[in-house]
């Protein structure tokens, strides 16, 4: 049973094996210059047929805000989201199975989770309240619930998680101008893509980020919303 939200972008593929792939949420390939979700899911499930490490390689490539399961008929599978974990994946077992959700209250709903006390007591704490306000690492507010990692993959039914990323040392480059080259080069691209899709917004706070991210959208600067904000 999948629920989503009617703005929410939903793509699936069922091939005649009766294996399922779903994507959620938005994606786009800047190393290929693909945007289109319907294309890189045919493109992940071709690599995958191909090969564990080809599967990865083209996950790796990869941009957006997304969370991709990949569901067998016997129950096996796996589920991974973006690369650095912008679309959340809480998920906890039921009676009827593993289960997951975008938003951990609607889980805890869901299943009738109670809360953890131990969170109760982080978030009455003094030191809770400095800075910005969020719990530590992957915890959750409720019990028997977790979240997912970024650079991790989910084991279906185990709910087991795996890290896939780094799979072997980073590779290491003498010549710093090429290395800025080819980095400026795939963000450039991610503003070209992303201008196609949707209506875009960029908040500047004029650090180093802010002026990298500038910069990389200048081609398409009549086509973004540029704002910064007093706080």
């Amino acid at each position: 049973i999948l629920r989503v939200h009617p703005d929410a972008s939903l793509f699936v593929r069922e091939d005649d094996d009766g294996e399922t792939w779903i994507l959620l949420g938005h994606a786009y390939d800047p190393w290929q210059g693909e945007a289109s979700e319907s294309r890189l899911l045919d493109n992940l499930q071709r690599a995958y047929s191909r090969s564990e490490e080809d599967f990865l390689d083209s996950l790796d490539q990869l941009s957006g805000r997304f969370v991709l399961f990949h569901m067998r008929p016997e129950g096996t599978g796996f589920v991974v989201q973006d690369a650095v974990g912008l679309k959340n994946v809480y998920y906890a077992e039921s009676p009827d199975g593993p289960c997951f959700a975008s938003h951990s209250q609607l889980l805890a709903d869901a299943l009738d989770l109670k809360r953890d006390p131990g969170v109760d007591r982080l978030v009455s704490s003094w030191f809770y309240g400095v800075g910005i306000r969020h719990l530590p690492g992957v915890r959750t507010p409720f019990q028997k619930m977790q979240m997912l990692s970024a650079n991790t993959r989910l084991q279906l039914p185990t709910l087991t998680v795996e890290r896939i990323f780094p799979r072997g040392p980073h590779p290491e480059s003498g010549d710093l101008k090429e290395t800025a080259r080819i980095i400026g080069d795939v963000f450039t691209a991610s503003f070209e893509l992303l201008s196609r899709k949707k209506p875009l917004a960029l908040s500047l706070s004029m650090g180093t980020d802010s002026r990298v991210s500038l910069a990389a959208s200048r081609a398409h600067q009549n086509e973004i919303h540029y704002f910064s904000y007093i706080s």
